[in-house]
């Protein structure tokens, strides 16, 4: 079952046509992950997706409802939480407090430091939780700016978990990773599937073929392909537009 549905998703900037009629079903309770080359309008989808520009045609349904056009809070209060390719942390704030004001968001407190003294109570006790449950625990005093770039992604990814979304779009999680915090972030990512949605772009093709369910190739703002990693790689035309003949089955 589709969790969301894009029908005829058009966007141009200028002479570009970014996204190009795209039509689309993301199936609930799946890791999918959208990959092509640069250029290839995935960032633009997920900025279409989240409220950030609107198309100039078609439109978006989550859970059958039309969000097309509804403002970036309304979308999030629907259950749509991102985060993006470039760090958006606090740095010169602990992890702990980076977290906290997640929660005290989500809790509908605003940045408000002047609150009743249970309403704190339940944003600290639900900051800590979530730390423990994301395998960050031990480390909620240290400032962002001195965690490692590892641990700095999982503290992003976590931050949008906050709102309690039921799907995630992550822009290049493991961007600027190396490889033994690359293979951390997909394990992550991997359990993190079991419990919602997952909607990823990403360009480490050895993490998308082992953590996705299933795989949207787009190319020029097209969907060029689809289906699961062995049928991706087996895909000539996928192995022409960007695969290059790596990933190619024996």
């Amino acid at each position: 079952m589709a969790i969301l549905m894009t029908e005829g998703l058009t966007k141009n900037f200028g002479g570009l046509r970014a996204v190009d009629s795209l039509t689309l079903g993301i199936e609930e309770g799946k890791l999918t992950s959208v990959i092509g080359p640069n250029g290839a309008g995935k960032t633009t989808l997920f900025n279409l997706i989240t409220g950030m520009i609107r198309p100039d045609a078609g439109r978006a349904l989550f859970h059958g409802e039309d969000i097309t056009h509804l403002p970036i809070h309304q979308i999030v209060r629907r259950g749509i939480s991102r985060s993006f390719q470039i760090l958006n942390l606090f740095n010169e704030l602990t992890l702990f407090e980076n977290v906290w004001l997640g929660v005290q968001a989500q809790q509908g407190h605003g940045r408000e430091l002047l609150s009743p003294a249970d309403a704190l109570g339940s944003v600290e006790a639900e900051t800590h939780r979530i730390i423990k449950e994301f395998g960050l625990a031990g480390k909620e005093e240290v400032p962002v700016k001195l965690l490692s770039y590892g641990d700095r992604r999982i503290l992003e990814i976590t931050i949008s978990l906050t709102a309690k979304p039921s799907l995630l779009l992550l822009d290049e999680p493991t961007s600027g990773l190396v490889s033994e915090d690359r293979k951390r972030i997909s394990e992550f990512l991997k359990k993190l599937s079991t419990r919602l949605t997952l909607l990823v772009v990403e360009h480490a093709m050895d993490v998308v073929l082992s953590i996705s369910d299933h795989i949207v190739v787009m190319h020029q703002g097209r969907l060029l392909a689809q289906g699961t990693s062995e049928e991706i790689r087996a895909n000539p035309r996928v192995q022409e537009a960007y695969l290059g003949g790596q990933y190619r089955l024996a």
